[in-house]
C-alpha cells in the first residue's frame, strides 16, 4: 500500500530520510475521504472572494517558501554539527 525510497542527496544531507508514497492500492481507500475533505474545504473557503483566495494563496506560498528555507538552513547546521562531532570523536581515538 506504500512504497519507500531514500531521498536524493541533493534534497537533504540526512540520508535517514525516506519518501513514503501511496501505491494505487493504497490510494483507493483514501480517495473517498479526500473527496469528502475537499468538499468540506470548499465550504470553509466559500466565504472568500476570488481576490481574497488569490491573496491567501500568495501569502501561504510565501510563508511555505520561508519555512522550507529555514528548515534547509537548520538541516545544514545540524549536519555540520554532526560532522564536527564525528571528527572530534575520530581524532580522540
Amino acid at each position: 500500500m506504500v512504497t519507500l525510497r531514500p531521498t536524493q542527496p541533493r534534497n537533504t544531507p540526512d540520508r535517514r530520510v525516506l519518501i513514503v508514497a501511496l501505491t494505487s492500492r493504497g490510494r483507493d481507500p483514501i480517495a473517498p475521504a479526500f473527496r469528502k475533505h475537499a468538499g468540506q474545504m470548499r465550504k470553509v473557503f466559500s466565504e472568500l472572494s476570488s481576490e481574497e483566495l488569490r491573496s491567501l494563496e500568495v501569502a501561504l506560498k510565501k510563508i511555505g517558501k520561508r519555512a522550507a528555507a529555514l528548515m534547509e538552513q537548520r538541516g545544514k547546521i545540524l549536519y555540520a554539527r554532526a560532522n564536527a562531532l564525528a571528527s572530534t570523536a575520530a581524532s580522540a581515538d
